[in-house]
């Protein structure tokens, strides 16, 4: 499993700080037999300085974490987000996440004079074969445009890729049978002079999206749920609990600044643990 491989216009760049953490989370299966684990990845980096920044719209943010709450078993559940853009933009990629109970990703773009742009619609989402789009041609959407995103799921036994049989609740989460769902959008706002209006939206967005999974309950279960699989894990101890220990831990690695997941399931963290000093591709 895998997905096709993305090459940015000329001109864009996503930006990979120096110090930064490259984070990749992979998700394995048993199958029964000792596997070999083959991945690779392929770093591509710009011969100059481009001209611009690609930038990422999450919707819902941070893969649902705030919007999905429970799904129940034996029942549909449908997440929606939206979100009014703040300034011109250019929209160049979508592209849609989800698990094994994802069913139908749509998006359409409402313009400030009440006209629609579909954006993205899969009606047969299939966890095994998903990818990214590329637009032909990019999008121009106006300041003021309404972007509408909705995700639905089927946690019924007719899903023939339902993970559970018979169908149990389900809740937002990591595992590849937990759930999470979202469409990234990777843009640029259309005039540089906008950059900063921008990330200060951007930045409001996922403060909100935080809040509401602060609300919903998701960050408390996610976190109690990581915490028992660090007191699982061999050589947990004494130490994992010792407050000097954390805060030697933390003298060694100081906190990150917030990571930066682009729309390759790739995260980005600024932490100053792991230098490269080459430029080849990993």
């Amino acid at each position: 499993m895998g997905a096709s491989p993305r090459f940015l216009p000329e001109g864009l760049a996503l930006p990979m700080s120096k110090g930064s953490d490259f984070v990749i989370q992979m998700h394995f299966h048993p199958s029964g037999k000792a596997e070999r684990e083959k991945s690779m990845v392929g770093i591509y980096f710009a011969e100059k300085a481009p001209d611009r920044t690609l930038r990422v719209l999450q919707l819902p943010g941070l893969f649902g974490i705030g919007s999905l709450q429970e799904i129940p078993a034996n029942g549909n559940y449908a997440m929606e987000r939206s979100a009014t853009l703040p300034v011109d933009v250019k929209v160049y990629l979508a592209n849609p996440h989800a698990h094994y109970l994802g069913k139908e990703f749509k998006a359409t773009a409402t313009l400030p004079d009440g006209t629609t742009k579909p954006l993205l619609w899969i009606q047969d989402w299939d966890f095994n074969w998903q990818d990214g789009y590329n637009y032909k041609e990019p999008m121009v959407l106006p300041k003021g445009t309404r972007i509408d995103v909705r995700i639905t799921y089927d946690n019924t036994a007719a899903n023939p890729r339902n993970p559970s049989n018979p169908p149990k609740r389900v809740w937002w989460g990591e595992e590849s049978t937990d759930e999470m769902g979202t469409i990234s959008f990777g843009l640029i706002p259309v005039r540089r002079e906008d950059e900063k209006e921008w990330e200060q939206f951007a930045t409001q967005q996922q403060r909100g999206t935080l809040l509401a999974a602060g609300q919903n309950g998701t960050l408390q279960r996610v976190a109690a749920n990581q915490a028992r699989g660090l007191l699982a894990a061999p050589g947990a101890g004494r130490g994992l609990l010792d407050g000097r220990d954390a805060r030697r831990r933390a003298a060694r690695h100081p906190p990150a600044t917030p990571c930066v997941t682009y729309p390759f399931m790739v995260t980005l963290c600024s932490h100053p643990r792991w230098r490269r000093r080459d430029r080849r591709p990993l």
